[in-house]
Formats: C-alpha cells, structure tokens, sequence
C-alpha cells in the first residue's frame, strides 16, 4: 500500500516537457553569465509575461540532485525499488509544474512526461496553459502520431508546427483532447524542444522571440536582472508587480487574507519587476525573493521592513478553513537583504532558508503554477488592500 501511495503521490506532482538540451548550470549569451531561467526566458516574447506569469523547472537538475536522473519514463518510476522511489518523489514537491498529471501520454503522442529536462510554461489549467520544453524527443515519432490523429502541419517563415482545429476549440473526437483537453491544440517539435499550446499565437510567439523578431523576457532589463540574481534554481516564476499576490488578476473575487495587519507594517514602495526561486545548496533548501528597483534608496528601506513584516507574518490566512495557520518564521529563516546593481537599476534579495522538516512544499508559498493567490502578503507594498474587512 505505501508502494502504491508513493507512486500516485508522484503522479499528481510531476510535471511535462518543452524545449533543447544544454549544460545544466547556464550559459553566455553575448559576452554575459546567464542562468538557465534566464536562458529559457529568451525562448517567451515580453508580452506574453504581461499576461501571464511565467514559470520555470529544471527537472534535470532536480533529478540529478536526488539521484535519479536515470529514470525517463512512468514505466520506469513504477519499476523503482523502494528506496530509490522515495527518493524521487522527494523531489516533487520542489517543482511547480504538473501539467498532464496521471496521464501516459507516449503511446498516443510519442513522449512521455518524464522525458522534461527544464521548461517555462504558464498556468496548468487550459484554455490559458502553454509551454515549451526541453529533452531528448522523437521528432519523426511524435510528427507520425500527431498525423495519425488528425493533425495538419503548418508553416510559420522557417517554422512548422502540427495544428488541429479552431484555436481553443475541444476537439473530444481526438484521442489525445480527451487526456489534455485543448492545451495540446497546436505542437512544434523537434528533437530537443516541444511547444505546446490552446492556440497557435504562443507557438508563433515563441517562435519569433527565439528568432529575434520580437523582444524576449530576458531581453527586458529588469528581468534579465532578476533570472541573474535568483541563482542555478530548481523552479522560478516571473510576475509583474500587480500580480506579486494575485497570480491571475481575472480572479479578483478570490477571498482574501484572513491576517490583522501590524501597525507598524507601513507601506513598501513600488518596486517594477518581481520574481521567486526555489534553489538548493547542499543539503539547504532556499526561497529566494528578487524585486528590481530603479531607486537604490527605496530598495534598502523596504528590504529591512520587509525582514520586519516576516517576523510577524502568519501562514495559512489564505486557506483559513483548510490549512493550520502557522508563524512565516516556523517554516523560514529570513536571510539578510542584498542590494545588487545592474543596469537601470538595483536587484534586493531576499534568500529565506526552509528549515530542513520543512523541504517540502515550497511551491505553494509561491503561488505554485495555476494557484490564485501566494501566501506571501508580507510582499504587498499596501498590504490592507488584499485581508478580509
């Protein structure tokens, strides 16, 4: 039975693949050190991140980490003795992704979901889910199953893509819509990147961001700033400000932060860019906060009320009649704010340590990906705005 329970567990976290295969610690591009978040960030145009927030997981890395990067398949995890599989759904939870969860998609569309080695993608909920990814995949076997259900290949310039029906339309006489709905409408393969998507304006999208025909995420300076300053992360997500608590602002009769506001909280200023990491040091397991700012002054005034606001914050206000509420400083141990400079402005960070019972779960402090709201109102520059009256 626990066998069993392990397996599901890992099931309903993990996550699916899309785009190509490079060293696991990063890169240059032009002359500059740039992170693999911050590699695949090039691969999404900027005005998809005004949108939608945009995550990323290094499954290669997490796998490589715990030990497993051997295991490529479902098949393969069903097969593990027991110590190696407890070690791998371990590592689950430190992903944020689990798009196509329980599904063996392989013999219907040639790959399978644990074939990923790192992605960026948005939401896990279609009609608004995309995604590229990056492994090891099958050009020719994937662009033979997708024929073989119906889809018709497109060109885009250079490009081509399998396209099956009208842009978010449910086709359910298609085997593969009725495992992934419309998230897998339009697909361009090759044998290192998969891009997945409702509608074909994120795979051109994509595609013109990584020919250079429209500006990128990293190519916006606060952004490439921010992939830079979280580090070699396991799992990232990049937001605007106006979603550093609300991940999806169409949501906004969501209930809000069971939480009394300190009075000496004050206000934050508005810094103009946000990001959060997941990264791991050894045995430590780090939150990482990064918020860009083009005033100095106003970074290091924020950074040390923030750390103020973590001493008193309680965890839990945001899913009060499910979850114990419990003190931000049981589960973290705030680090010391970092002022960085880059160009146009300053980075401040904030790494907060999980205490080692607690390297589980890191993810849905973040907002994990599809989640409404972060339980991180400690973050908001006027917090009364976002708890109940």
């Amino acid at each position: 039975m626990k066998r069993v329970v392990l397996i599901l567990i890992l099931i309903t976290l993990v996550i699916v693949p899309l785009p190509g295969c490079t060293p696991s610690g990063g890169e240059e591009v032009d002359g500059e050190s740039i992170t693999e978040f911050g590699r695949m960030l090039g691969f999404v145009p900027y005005s998809f991140l005004e949108e939608h927030d945009i995550w990323f997981d290094n499954w290669a890395k997490a796998k490589q980490l715990y030990g497993v990067e051997d295991i490529k398949s479902i098949a393969a995890v069903k097969n593990l003795p027991e110590d190696r599989l407890e070690s791998f759904v371990a590592l689950s939870p430190k992903l944020t992704g689990n798009r196509w969860r329980n599904l063996e998609l392989e013999p219907v569309v040639g790959f399978d979901i644990m074939m990923v080695d790192r992605m960026v993608f948005t939401d896990i909920i279609p009609p608004r889910s995309f995604s590229l990814s990056e492994g090891d995949f099958d050009e020719a076997l994937i662009g033979n199953k997708l024929t073989g259900l119906g889809y018709t290949k497109m060109e885009y310039g250079d490009h081509t893509y399998y396209g099956t029906g009208e842009d978010y339309n449910v086709n359910l006489e298609n085997e593969l819509a009725k495992m992934v709905a419309n998230s897998m409408n339009c697909l361009a393969v090759s044998d290192n990147t998969v891009i997945a998507a409702p509608a074909s304006k994120y795979v051109t999208g994509m595609f013109d961001a990584r020919d250079g025909n429209v500006p990128s995420i990293i190519d916006n300076t606060a952004c490439r700033a921010l992939a830079e300053s979280l580090g070699d992360v396991l799992t990232a997500v990049m937001m605007i400000p106006e979603r550093i608590l609300i991940t999806d602002l169409r949501a906004r009769g969501i209930p809000k932060f069971d939480f009394d506001v300190p009075d000496d909280w004050g206000l934050l200023h508005q810094f103009d860019m946000a990001a959060l990491g997941y990264r791991q040091d050894g045995e430590k397991g780090f939150m990482v906060i990064a918020l860009y700012y083009q005033d100095e002054s106003a970074a290091k005034a924020d950074g040390a009320l923030i750390i103020k606001r973590m001493e008193t914050y309680t965890l839990g206000g945001i899913w009060s009649t499910q979850t114990e509420k419990r003190p931000f400083t049981d589960k973290y141990i705030p680090g010391e704010p970092v002022i960085k400079h880059y160009p146009g402005g300053v980075v401040l960070t904030i790494a907060c340590q999980l205490i080692p019972e607690e390297h589980q779960y890191v993810s849905m402090d973040m907002g994990a990906a599809g989640m409404g709201l972060r339980d991180l109102l400690f973050l908001a520059p006027d917090p009364s705005l976002y708890v109940a009256e």
